[in-house]
């Protein structure tokens, strides 16, 4: 089951990316909890599920990747992508990820309105994606002028990589 917020949060943000849900699986529910969201599930084979999400981050593109997690599984993933999320939910994170990370967030839901609307956090975004080719920019509707706001990705066929 998916937390509240979690659902819209990936379905807003699919709408510009492709979003990749990359898990063990480890109560056998991933398939059920993203019905009805826009995302592309794989599911890991048990052992080295690090190097595996670290493999598939670099099959995606690191250079055009983002990833969230919070897992000790999870630390070569983050450190490789463009943009690593660190996310320290009910139970915890590993201090591996947390190293990892270019960003940290409180929880899943905050960690994907960053990369749905990440104004507030703009000066931290702008130092870790070097590359103008991640970003693109587009008017901000809510705010006075049309100011714009950073958009880790420069078409739909780019993709960032979630970890749920």
């Amino acid at each position: 089951v998916l937390l509240p917020g979690v659902k819209e949060a990936l379905n807003s943000l699919s709408r510009d990316l492709t979003v990749y849900v990359v898990t063990a699986d480890t109560f056998g529910k991933a398939g059920d909890g993203l019905e009805g969201v826009d995302c592309h599930l794989t599911v890991l084979e048990p052992g080295r599920q690090d190097q595996a999400k670290l493999n598939f981050v670099n099959g995606l593109g690191a250079a055009k990747t983002a990833s969230i997690g919070n897992g000790r599984n999870d630390a070569l993933m983050l450190e490789a992508s463009a943009l690593g999320i660190g996310v320290i939910l009910g139970e915890g994170a590993s201090s591996a990820s947390l190293k990892a990370a270019d960003v940290v967030c409180t929880n899943i839901v905050d960690a994907l309105e960053l990369l749905n609307h990440p104004l507030p956090a703009i000066s931290t975004l702008k130092a870790l994606v070097p590359s103008s080719s991640l970003v693109k920019t587009k008017p901000l509707s809510s705010s006075p002028g049309g100011s714009s706001m950073l958009m880790l990705c420069s078409r739909k066929n780019s993709s960032f990589f979630l970890k749920n």
